[in-house]
């Protein structure tokens, strides 16, 4: 199995337990919603960005992981739906995320 690491930069607004996250490429609409519930994640990803290294990202599926309580801490965890990046795609509930702050 052949992995694709990229890196995006993204902006994040919290509201209460629902966080959003946007892509900050132009012309790109990649957003990640999710509902933080104690430690566990749940929401959606969908659509299109450019990562760091110029290559085209596209999503859509749900996102489930974990939350720490301490929010300067990563949040992590899986896509269950379609990726492509880079020359590959996959589709299955094995593509892992993390949001780090920079």
């Amino acid at each position: 199995m052949a992995t694709t690491v990229v890196h995006l930069g993204v902006s994040a607004e919290r509201t209460g337990d629902v966080a959003t996250l946007r892509s900050l490429a132009p012309n790109t609409n990649l957003v990640v919603e999710f509902r933080i519930s104690g430690p566990t994640v749940l929401g959606t990803i969908s659509g299109t960005a450019i990562d760091e290294g110029g290559n085209r990202i596209s999503a859509t599926g749900e996102v489930t992981g974990a939350a720490p309580p301490d929010v300067a801490i990563t949040v992590s965890g899986n896509i269950n739906g379609g990726i492509s990046a880079g020359s590959g795609s996959c589709s299955n509930n094995g593509h892992m995320w993390s949001l780090l702050a920079r």
